[in-house]
This record gives C-alpha cells, structure tokens and sequence, in this order.
C-alpha cells in the first residue's frame, strides 16, 4: 500500500524507476483513487503495469496480475465499497 502516488511528471522512466525500488514481479495492478494524467501517461508503455481506479477493480484484473498496489485512500475507498 501506497500513501499516495503523485508523479511530478509523466516519464515513463521516472514511474519505472519508482516502482524497481519495491522489488516487484512483472504483471503489476495499480489501484488508485483517481488516475492522474502523469500517471496515467507515464504507465501506458510499461507493458506489466496496469492502472486502474479502485471504481473499476474487478476479479479479473486482481487475478490476471501478478501483483496488487493500493494507494491508502483507494483501499479506504475499496474497503467501504464492499463492507455494506
């Protein structure tokens, strides 16, 4: 889980780079409260990275990945959602 996940810039190099240092598998989810456009551009040509917002999580995209990166406000969100 993630505090938050605001990139300063739309590189994809930069969002690469970030998500190296957490020592991840390929086939990563992404899970966000709102897709920002830097995130957004930034993660459109890692093939392995999908991002999706916690609205539009499903079963499949949870299973086809090998990996699920909440950010804390997404999981909050997430967590309500399905606890009524």
């Amino acid at each position: 889980m993630l505090d938050n996940l605001e990139l300063n810039d739309n590189k994809t190099k930069n969002l690469k780079s970030l998500l190296s240092t957490f020592d991840l598998p390929s086939k990563i989810l992404i899970v966000t409260d709102q897709i920002s456009d830097n995130l957004r551009l930034a993660s459109r040509n890692l093939s392995d990275v999908h991002v999706l917002s916690h609205r539009s999580l499903n079963v499949y995209e949870i299973m086809r990945n090998n990996k699920v990166i909440f950010t804390k406000k997404a999981l909050e969100s997430f967590v309500e959602r399905f606890s009524k």
